[in-house]
């Protein structure tokens, strides 16, 4: 499923005044990962008609385990015990789906230690997609604030002429709503902005 019709789904099924009540708020930063986690959950199942719905679950087929290598970006077989966790996996007859979410508000773009944590973790789904082709692995990203068109260059290692990453403006309604992720919506107020990769 492409990450633009996954984000039309949820947009038909979410209501995103809550979440901009929960990313508004400073306290929140340290939880929202795990907020999203939870909050998106209900509504991804329904749309993959999810028979199995497990958090914090390590990468896996059949009955092999995989880790994700920093240093030499590589996924190689594991044990159980040191294997990747997904935050999400949703099972179907057919598929299995991993979802790992990742929170971001406007002000961390400025700095090199937060852009690297979203950098690492693209490169983190993208080598695990090599791995376990058959399945579905997604990264959400959950952006707060008011963007600026300097901001887009920081999403470039997401969006480019050599992938796709889009994004749902819940500030937007209609056909406006959903965008490639270098291309939203600048400027306007502050309002969560959910991205997927």
């Amino acid at each position: 499923m492409i990450q633009h019709s996954l984000l039309a789904q949820i947009a038909a099924q979410y209501n995103f005044d809550q979440a901009n009540q929960i990313m508004a708020l400073p306290q929140s930063k340290a939880l929202s990962r795990y907020w999203m986690t939870l909050e998106l959950s209900l509504p991804l199942s329904r749309i993959f008609n999810g028979q199995e719905c497990q958090y914090a679950c390590s990468y896996q087929q059949a009955e092999e385990y995989y880790k994700y290598n920093l240093k030499s970006q590589q996924v190689a077989p594991c044990e159980k015990r040191a294997a990747s966790k997904a935050d999400l996996k949703l099972v179907t007859s057919d598929t299995t789906s991993w979802f790992e979410f990742h929170t971001l508000h406007q002000e961390e773009l400025e700095s090199t230690k937060e852009r690297n944590k979203l950098y690492e973790d693209v490169k983190r789904i993208k080598a695990l997609r090599s791995v376990l082709p058959n399945d579905n692995i997604l990264l959400f990203i959950g952006l707060w604030g008011r963007f600026s068109g300097e901001d887009m260059q920081h999403f470039q290692p997401l969006d480019n002429h050599h992938q796709c990453a889009y994004v749902l403006d819940s500030g937007l309604t209609g056909s406006g709503q959903i965008s490639r992720l270098c291309q939203m919506k600048k400027g306007g107020t502050e309002r969560f902005l959910l991205a997927a990769f």
